[in-house]
């Protein structure tokens, strides 16, 4: 279960990091409006609600290494 934390959370941290680079890269060439078309799409919108559905469900499930609390 800890790798499985360890693996969203790096997921997200490099999602958010690339989402970051790519406003960034847009906004610096004069087209943000493109950023929101790309960003504004189903499978962007689904892929949030995984990641947050993964979130929830591993913040919730018992870790066998926390018995000692």
């Amino acid at each position: 279960m800890k790798l499985a934390r360890n693996c969203l959370s790096l997921l997200a941290f490099v999602l958010l990091g690339g989402g970051y680079i790519g406003s960034y890269w847009f906004q610096s060439n004069g087209s943000p409006a493109g950023w929101a078309f790309a960003v504004d799409q189903p499978t962007i919108r689904s892929l949030a609600w995984i990641l947050l559905g993964s979130a929830l469900v591993l913040a919730f499930n018992k870790n066998v290494e926390d018995e000692g609390w």
